[in-house]
């Protein structure tokens, strides 16, 4: 496997893809570490309250995979009036990605 010139550090996907003699394809996912400084950087984008619903987008500005847990706390004019426990969310961020 060649990385293009200039391919930054950390994780990058990528695909193996090999024909067999009937003409068949076969594809195999793969994961490269390209060396260099990681960094973790995780940015919450686009934040909006709608009634009883808070919609948001996290963005993976760094350079590894990461795998983001979320907690929500909220204050009113007379205290606190939303508090949740952190809880791991079901997603993979691979760099320079996002999910709504």
């Amino acid at each position: 496997m060649a990385l293009p010139d200039g391919a930054g550090p950390g994780d990058r996907p990528g695909t193996i893809t090999a024909r067999d003699t009937d003409g068949r394809t076969h594809t195999l996912r793969v994961r490269l570490r390209v060396g260099g400084p990681r960094l973790s950087a995780l940015t919450v984008e686009h934040v909006a309250v709608h009634g009883d619903r808070i919609a948001y987008e996290l963005v993976n500005r760094g350079t590894t995979v990461l795998v983001p847990r979320l907690a929500v706390h909220a204050d009113g004019v007379f205290g606190p009036v939303l508090d949740r426990a952190p809880r791991t969310l079901p997603v993979r961020l691979p760099p320079a990605a996002g999910s709504a």
